[in-house]
């Protein structure tokens, strides 16, 4: 019998789980100060911990440790959302391309799950499942791809863009039938093995939602530039 290899979690990683989960869900504001104190009594863990999980996310690019401040999440703006959604269309396009060399029929059910998952959330209209499937589905293609190290700087780059979504309360509008429309045809020229439409197809995608959210972003911004204005949608995530 062959021996099964169990993967240990370090007690740093499962407070970062913790810890990034609480930020990604929009409970904190961008630019809010994290207090390792406030962090260790919440999750029950010891400040040596929450420091090192503290550490590991700033890698991340998700916190920041402020000289004479502490650690604070990132701030979000247009510019960054632009640099990511450029990045992340570059990265998604080269991944589409490889999935396709390297697909085999377990990949095939894996990436098929995936969008059935999409599509199945979308019938449901529930906003969160839909964002959820849809990541999981830009998930899989990277996984699929075989490339270790683009799926490493893939997930800073989607956890970052998670961020911004939430915080900008961005949802666009008819999400529920425009997903399964800009997602299937990538999902087809994968399963085909067309790698020149699948790297094309992705592309577009990225940059078409990307440019949408920087647009969303900059009215944002113009909105809290003015005095008269209601502030911007994110203080929902203090109890605002």
């Amino acid at each position: 019998m062959a021996l099964v290899k169990i993967e240990k979690q370090t007690a740093e990683t499962l407070a970062a789980d913790a810890i990034r989960e609480y930020i990604l869900s929009g409970q904190i504001a961008p630019g809010s100060r994290l207090t390792e104190a406030f962090l260790a009594e919440r999750f029950g863990l010891s400040r040596a911990t929450v420091r090192g999980a503290l550490q590991r996310m700033s890698q991340e690019g998700l916190v920041r440790l402020e000289p004479y401040t502490g650690w604070e999440t990132i701030s979000i703006t247009s510019h960054d959302a632009w640099e990511l959604y450029t990045l992340r269309a570059s990265m998604e396009s080269l991944a589409a391309s490889l999935a396709c060399a390297n697909l085999d029929d377990a990949g095939r059910r894996a990436l098929r799950t995936a969008y059935e998952a999409l599509l199945d959330a979308c019938k449901a209209q529930d906003n969160r499942a839909v964002s959820r499937a849809d990541f999981n589905l830009h998930r899989t293609i990277i996984e699929l791809s075989g490339h270790e190290r683009l799926a490493q700087w893939y997930r800073v780059v989607e956890q970052q863009i998670t961020l911004y979504i939430t915080w900008s309360d961005f949802i666009p509008r008819n999400v529920y039938e425009t997903v399964p429309k800009h997602h299937g045809p990538i999902v087809d020229a994968i399963l085909a093995g067309d790698a020149g439409t699948a790297a094309r197809l992705s592309s577009e995608h990225n940059v078409a939602a990307g440019e949408k959210l920087v647009s969303h972003l900059k009215r944002l911004e113009a909105s809290e530039r003015k005095p008269e204005s209601a502030p911007l949608r994110t203080a929902r995530a203090l109890g605002a």
